[in-house]
């Protein structure tokens, strides 16, 4: 890990890594908007499942045939935002490290500071690159701007304080991009449900 004089810190280093974290935070708030999101999805895949064999049992094959239709758009739903979660997963993960590193340059900067003799400190930053951790910094703040706020939607990227409903956010977005399923896995699942229920038990 790359050694940076104190002296070539900046004024508000505290405060660009104090900014970071709460970008950590936010992204962890997302990441648990979308593991509940999932849930509910889930739980309504199971409701229409239920649904559409009471809709059979009951000889409704036009409802039952609207059920398996909803659910299988929920289950598409459902793949594409856990296909999302996972991306968000690795991108968070990577930007934690990126601000623990930054946390360890700042920290070993200081050590140095206050270890060394009067005027080492100075030779040293003569001849130390003042770039580096202003480097590291940048991309930090590239990382985050370009994989972590990129999955928020505007109402995420909200200043701290106004008022912020991920899950519903999530949920309006959905209704932009609701997946059709082809006609042929409705019957499908219909021809196969019919089979299940006509069994004997």
């Amino acid at each position: 890990m790359p050694r940076v004089p104190a002296e070539r810190l900046g004024k508000d280093i505290d405060g660009e890594i104090a900014r970071l974290r709460q970008q950590i935070d936010a992204a962890l708030n997302q990441e648990d908007a979308m593991l509940k999101r999932l849930e509910q999805l889930q739980q309504q895949i199971d409701s229409y499942d239920q649904q559409a064999d009471a809709a059979l049992q009951r000889n409704d094959e036009a409802t039952a045939r609207y059920l398996i239709q909803q659910m299988q758009r929920q289950q598409q739903l459902a793949t594409m935002l856990q296909a999302e979660l996972d991306q968000h997963r690795r991108a968070t993960s990577e930007f934690i490290e990126r601000v623990n590193m930054l946390e360890a340059l700042v920290s070993d900067a200081r050590r140095q500071q206050a270890s060394a003799p009067a005027g080492e400190a100075k030779t040293e930053a003569e001849h130390t690159p003042g770039a580096v951790l202003s480097n590291l910094l940048r991309e930090a703040r590239e990382r985050v701007e370009s994989t972590v706020g990129n999955m928020l939607t505007p109402a995420q990227n909200a200043e701290p304080g106004q008022s912020i409903s991920i899950a519903t956010e999530a949920k309006e977005s959905e209704e932009t991009r609701q997946p059709q399923p082809p006609d042929s896995q409705v019957e499908a699942d219909l021809a196969k449900r019919r089979a299940r229920l006509s069994k004997p038990d």
